[in-house]
């Protein structure tokens, strides 16, 4: 053996192999994604620094904040591993900036705004652990007041229009049995890496955020694995914090923008013909609220592009 294989061979007898069982090897990474939050971030990293799972690792990804999140993060949170974007990249590929560095075989996306309540992350794990076949899995999710329902898994119309289950009704254990759920919302949910590694990490066409967690969800299905609401991890949520409430002018259009941008890149032309105009159309005579309109104009200018420009079912391809 040469001299150079012998030091070699010494290097790797004299390092210490990683132990996925050892707490200082992750197996969940949480990853934060904040954007002008700091009144809000505080109280979401205290929530998973509690967390008693000894094997968990913090990453927060700054979409270059001007209201010194980034610093407070730093400061009051060493433990949490800051990542600086030096422009606002929008939630899907801030996420994808933390996947790159995570080192958990779990990843838990948590948003600025919510804050978990004790066990969730215990909680998640076991699940992932009963349900080999999971491949996503979602949290019950209450409002501020810590008793109104915000989110107990969610289903989508043919017109893509979301629909959270539970919202608005007060918790009294209605929806405490694990479900199988058509999607989850990105407030909080956890991934294992295999489903990016089978099905692409987020679309970071959905700038600035809305939809890319519910296409993600669609191709794990697709591919497989099941998407699962588990009400034995818990947290609240304030909804909206970083683009404006529900009522928000910015709010509406991006989020319409990216239903159409899911429907069409993830449909067929016929599909879109026989499953999304019927419903659309039903949903704007009889539910659409007026004042989404100009949101709704300008969302369907951008849905006829991706059209003619062959866009449609580009984000699955390979999963049908």
């Amino acid at each position: 053996m040469s001299p150079l294989a012998w030091i070699i061979r010494a290097t790797t007898l004299l390092t210490p192999q990683l132990n996925p069982t050892r707490s200082d090897q992750p197996i969940v990474s949480v990853i934060v994604v904040s954007f002008n939050g700091a009144a809000d971030l505080a109280p979401c990293l205290g929530s998973i620094t509690r967390q008693t799972f000894p094997a968990l690792e913090l990453l927060v990804v700054d979409n270059a904040s001007v209201d010194g999140s980034a610093a407070l993060a730093q400061r009051d949170f060493p433990r949490a591993r800051l990542i600086r974007n030096e422009a606002n990249l929008g939630f899907a590929a801030g996420c994808n900036r933390g996947i790159a560095l995570a080192r958990g075989r779990i990843l838990f996306f948590v948003n600025q705004d919510a804050v978990l309540h004790d066990g969730c992350v215990n909680a998640v794990v076991s699940a992932f652990e009963t349900y080999p076949d999971a491949g996503i899995i979602g949290c019950k999710i209450y409002e501020p007041d810590g008793v109104t329902l915000q989110h107990a898994g969610g289903t989508l119309a043919p017109n893509g229009l979301s629909n959270h289950i539970g919202r608005g009704e007060v918790d009294r254990g209605q929806y405490d049995r694990v479900a199988d759920a058509t999607y989850v919302t990105g407030a909080a949910l956890a991934v294992r890496q295999e489903v990016f590694d089978r099905c692409g990490v987020f679309n970071e066409r959905y700038f600035p955020a809305y939809f890319e967690e519910t296409e993600l969800c669609l191709k794990a299905r697709r591919a497989g694995f099941r998407v699962i609401y588990l009400p034995q991890a818990a947290l609240t949520h304030k909804e909206a914090a970083s683009s404006g409430s529900s009522a928000s002018r910015g709010y509406r259009l991006a989020y319409h923008r990216n239903r159409l941008r899911f429907v069409v890149g993830t449909s067929t032309v016929r599909q879109l013909f026989t499953e999304f105009l019927p419903s659309e159309v039903r949903w704007l005579l009889h539910g659409a609220p007026p004042w989404d309109a100009p949101a709704l104009l300008e969302a369907y200018r951008g849905a006829l592009r991706d059209v003619l420009r062959g866009r449609t079912g580009q984000a699955l391809k390979g999963l049908r």
